[in-house]
């Protein structure tokens, strides 16, 4: 019954902190629209509304407990602390926000993602998603759970990696389109250059971004995969959940949820679940952990690039998307070492 009733307390964890997500997603929806804004507005209201039940929610076990009383949900078990302390750390990003926007205004563009208090919402946020992936990575189990029993902590971590991407959203990788196509890179040519040095500058520089985004989403996609791949044997799907989930919110987010664009992403995450099945990776399995880590990312990529050229068409050379495609797996490679280090002889102290 324990463990039911604590998977309970996880479910609505995890729906009142999609609440919060809800309301972030629809205010950075309205920046990207240029509506009129203003610190109140019914976006924020979602948001900080969803924050205040969340911030109840996760705050009552410890009181309750404290004082005698019961915790029927268990959400108060090991592993929802650092949730806890999100709590607070959102708290005082709320305040900074409104104090910042009343000392500097409303930020606009990257300011966005730059701005200190929003940097404090982002953490606080991302350790209140948290709390069912940690609690279920220090809970003891079996180490090939159900993907019934993983549910949870699968949710969680895609929201911990949503909101880390929505943080980091203009270097989401699959926004490189607007950058690489062939349409996007005659626009930028015409409307924003007036000489044919100035023309090659400006597509250098959109080439730059565009495989610097990819790069650094590969990174901030895989590393989490990875650490998960190292906890649990995943079942069928995890992957799907996960990277699919982040995939398709992110582009519904970014204004790239076109049909080739989504398909790209979600079958990128299927491949992902039919490698971990095929290759079985684990800390025990170092070459197929490692196999793992670049023949993934290569893969997704690989599909992202075939939906752009199908549905703008693809401006770069066959050098250039075949390298980068490359570099993807190079970086999955260098993240394997990372999450699960070589062994090597043990150290032996010199005599003296």
């Amino acid at each position: 019954m324990a463990a039911r009733t604590s998977q309970r307390g996880d479910y609505i964890t995890l729906a009142l902190v999609a609440w919060t997500l809800a309301g972030a997603l629809s205010d950075i929806w309205a920046h990207g629209q240029g509506l009129p804004e203003t610190f109140f507005n019914p976006y924020h209201a979602v948001f900080y509304s969803g924050y205040l039940v969340t911030a109840a929610w996760l705050l009552w076990p410890a009181l309750a407990t404290g004082r005698g009383g019961r915790d029927p949900l268990g959400t108060g078990r090991p592993g929802y602390g650092p949730a806890q302390v999100g709590v607070g750390i959102f708290a005082v990003g709320g305040l900074g926000d409104a104090i910042w926007h009343s000392a500097f205004g409303i930020e606009r563009g990257i300011d966005i993602f730059t701005s200190p208090p929003h940097i404090l919402l982002f953490a606080g946020l991302a350790l209140m998603a948290s709390g069912p992936l940690y609690a279920a990575w220090i809970a003891p189990g079996p180490q090939r759970p159900a993907l019934r029993a993983l549910l949870p902590a699968l949710l969680s971590a895609a929201m911990v990696l949503l909101v880390v991407h929505l943080a980091t959203l203009h270097m989401w990788g699959p926004t490189s389109s607007r950058f690489m196509s062939a349409l996007a890179i005659e626009r930028i040519t015409r409307e924003f250059v007036a000489t044919e040095r100035a023309a090659v500058l400006v597509r250098e520089i959109a080439t730059q971004r565009a495989v610097a985004n990819l790069l650094l989403t590969t990174l901030t996609l895989l590393a989490p995969t990875l650490l998960l791949i190292h906890r649990w044997r995943l079942p069928a799907g995890s992957l799907t959940v996960v990277v699919g989930l982040v995939t398709w919110l992110m582009d519904g987010v970014t204004g790239m949820f076109f049909p080739w664009i989504a398909l790209a992403g979600l079958l990128g995450a299927a491949a992902g679940d039919g490698l971990v099945r095929a290759l079985a990776p684990a800390p025990t399995r170092p070459k197929a952990f490692r196999t793992f880590a670049v023949v993934f990312p290569m893969t997704y990529w690989g599909l992202y690039l075939l939906a752009v050229h199908l549905h703008w068409g693809v401006a770069w050379t066959p050098a250039l998307w075949a390298g980068v495609v490359l570099w993807t797996g190079a970086v999955g490679f260098g993240a394997s070492l990372l999450v699960l280090p070589p062994t090597g002889a043990a150290l032996v102290e010199p005599a003296r």
